[in-house]
């Protein structure tokens, strides 16, 4: 599978992938406040996954068949003296480790190398060591239907509740195989340097990936401390705390938010020219070029003008005979509707079917057609050679012609 290239930049480019915001509780060395209960690393821990972010995203991702894998990464081992734990790594994944005073991109780039472990092999096995098997996850939990949740050992979802630990969490399409879900993009974000200079750095990530008819979604591995403490911010919401010895209690319930990217999927566009009849001339046969604008809007507007216009640009094919050509417009949005329109089919010939094709919708990885077919006029005028300009006018495009320029004929076979 491909690398694929993201920056900050462009109509459709990804921003930054965001963080699970609990990847930011660092574990630190140090005792709690007396006030608050020691942790209890006997009890057991339940574990609640938001999918998605804003309405817009929530209510899409709903037919994306999302799922969760939970990978179990280590055990939480209680430090004498002291209220906190650290972690006893469990196979396969004991080459990992984590530091005392590990920040939020450390943890960052730790989840990267437990998804290599865990499903970078999908990928290209990058980093893997040979003889690399895929472990099977503890558990792998569908989000309900109409849920924007996924509950692991809360009660009535029934799956089991998990022991005090660090884990893995993937998520991803349920409807995509193995080889599909796992991909490997390179990616453009803004950091802090050691100078707290922001420096722009590229950087391979590994995501996992689920689709819906007009988006794919991405997904960084995701590593949950439990339990946890939960703090109050700025707003007053509840919020994972950036550290363990902050005040508070052990949060053994804990709630996440996965918080995925997502660009458009893409199809393609294909515009099939019909020439039935060609015109002759006293033996000789001249070249003629039919143009078409298209233009791709999103949006459920019923005036097509209405909404959000995505692509547009010109097209042309040219005839030294009769017959069928075709021309092929990659990369348009899912989703989109289309508008194909002759604007120019030559001062010989006539359209036999409309020169104008609407009520097109893109599909992901499928060919949409629109067909014209035009025949010879009988009123030879030499049109080939015409110089033409085409300008989009906000609305649609404006045909301007130079004096005529008689193009070269081509003699007649």
């Amino acid at each position: 599978m491909g690398k694929k290239y993201f920056t900050r930049k462009g109509k459709y480019a990804l921003a930054a992938l965001s963080l699970l915001l609990v990847l930011a509780l660092a574990l630190q060395m140090a005792g709690a406040t007396a006030a608050a209960q020691a942790v209890d690393l006997s009890r057991e821990c339940t574990l609640t996954v938001q999918t998605a972010g804003d309405e817009e995203v929530r209510v899409d991702l709903r037919g994306a068949d999302i799922v969760l894998d939970v990978y179990k990464v280590a055990d939480a081992v209680k430090i004498p003296g002291v209220d906190s734990y650290t972690y006893e790594m469990v196979e396969p994944f004991t080459g990992l480790s984590v530091s005392g005073d590990i920040t939020g991109d450390g943890w960052r780039e730790l989840s990267q190398l437990a998804g290599e472990i865990a499903f970078g092999g999908l990928v290209d096995g990058a980093g893997i060591p040979e003889g690399w098997q895929k472990p099977e996850p503890i558990a792998t939990v569908p989000a309900e239907a109409g849920s924007d949740e996924i509950e692991i050992g809360v009660a009535g979802s029934n799956t089991e509740t998990l022991d005090c630990g660090l884990y893995l969490i993937v998520a991803r399409g349920g409807d995509l195989k193995e080889g599909e879900y796992a991909d490997r993009i390179k990616m453009k974000d803004t950091v802090e340097n050691e100078n707290g200079e922001k420096v722009e750095v590229e950087e391979d990530v590994l995501v996992s990936k689920a689709r819906t008819s007009v988006y794919e979604y991405y997904f960084l591995p995701e590593l949950v401390s439990l339990p946890g403490k939960m703090v109050e911010d700025e707003n007053g919401e509840k919020i994972p705390a950036t550290n363990t010895a902050d005040p508070g209690e052990w949060t053994y319930d804990m709630a996440v938010t996965l918080k995925p990217d997502r660009e458009y999927r893409f199809g393609s566009l294909e515009i099939v020219k019909t020439l039935s009849d060609y015109e002759t001339a006293a033996g000789m046969k001249e070249p003629v070029t039919f143009v078409f604008s298209i233009e791709a809007r999103m949006g459920e507007d019923a005036v097509f003008e209405n909404n959000e216009l995505v692509y547009s640009n010109v097209v042309s094919v040219t005839f030294t005979d009769p017959g069928q050509k075709s021309v092929l417009v990659e990369r348009l949005p899912a989703g989109a509707r289309v508008r194909v329109t002759e604007v120019y089919s030559g001062s010989s010939y006539e359209p036999v079917t409309p020169a104008e094709v609407t009520g097109l919708t893109v599909e992901a990885n499928a060919v949409v057609q629109a067909e014209f077919t035009n025949t010879y006029n009988h009123r030879n005028r030499s049109g080939y050679g015409i110089n033409n300009k085409f300008t989009y006018n906000g609305n649609g495009w404006d045909l301007e012609q130079d004096e005529w320029n008689w193009g070269s004929w081509v003699e007649a076979e």
